[in-house]
């Protein structure tokens, strides 16, 4: 569960991408999948209102072979600005 609400998390996410700073890893928190895309979404809105546009997506971890490698049971993706 999240400590941090999804606003405060993104607006670390955005802060640390502005100043090529990367967060502290003491900071890092478990996840569900739907709290990380709840995030993810939340820095979209964030990042379109400032003025950024969204040009497409990025779907990540498609070969099975990588996801058995990682641990992970399904495809991911992002947004691209």
């Amino acid at each position: 569960m999240m400590t941090m609400d999804k606003h405060q998390i993104a607006d670390l996410l955005l802060e640390a991408q502005r100043t090529g700073i990367a967060l502290d890893p003491s900071l890092r928190q478990p996840f569900t999948l739907e709290e990380a895309y709840e995030v993810q979404k939340c820095v979209a809105e964030k990042k379109i209102k400032q003025g950024n546009k969204m040009i497409g997506k990025k779907i990540g971890f498609t070969s099975q072979a990588m996801r058995d490698a990682l641990g992970i049971d399904q495809p991911d993706y992002g947004n691209l600005f």
